[in-house]
């Protein structure tokens, strides 16, 4: 037992460093995400709409270029999530989150099929800020928490929520 706390202790530094690292360099990390983002749907009707392609090298581009309008987007939102992602995704979705509809109707937004790491990473690397600024935790037992109830699905089977 006190080598995988010391292994899990080792991951959550690591994690956490490699956290404080990126925050040095926001600006890089995001423009890095939208060029990967843009590139991996070039080649989807919006993309090839916006040239994504031309676009992903210039955030500022992009802002002039794509408009990003709830309205304008809807019928897209709702395209993929009756199965016909390639309007905007270049694969199915892993999953949908649900908006909470404070501006109408809430929409099903479409969690891409390949997530970033990022996410966990952050997990670990919160998880060891607070340790590290709560020391007596470590002492207390821990405990981390999921739903397990069974998920609402798309038309095409896909989890949302």
């Amino acid at each position: 037992m006190f080598l995988l706390k010391s292994i899990v202790k080792i991951i959550f530094r690591l994690c956490y460093q490699a956290f404080i690292r990126t925050t040095h360099r926001v600006e890089q990390e995001q423009r890095h995400a939208l060029a990967r983002i843009l590139e991996r749907n070039c080649n989807t009707e919006y993309g090839q709409k916006y040239r994504f392609l031309e676009l992903k090298e210039s955030a500022e581009l992009f802002r002039q270029t794509v408009p990003i309008v709830g309205d304008d987007i809807k019928p897209l939102l709702k395209g993929v999530y009756e199965g016909n992602y390639n309007k905007l995704m270049e694969k199915p979705p892993f999953s949908f989150s649900i908006t909470s509809g404070t501006t109408g109707i809430p929409k099903y937004v479409p969690n891409s099929s390949k997530p970033l790491p990022g996410p966990v990473i952050d997990i670990f690397a919160y998880n060891h800020s607070v340790l590290d600024r709560f020391p007596y935790l470590k002492k207390e037992p821990m405990q981390f928490m999921a739903d397990d109830s069974p998920p609402k699905l798309s038309p095409q089977g896909i989890p949302v929520g």
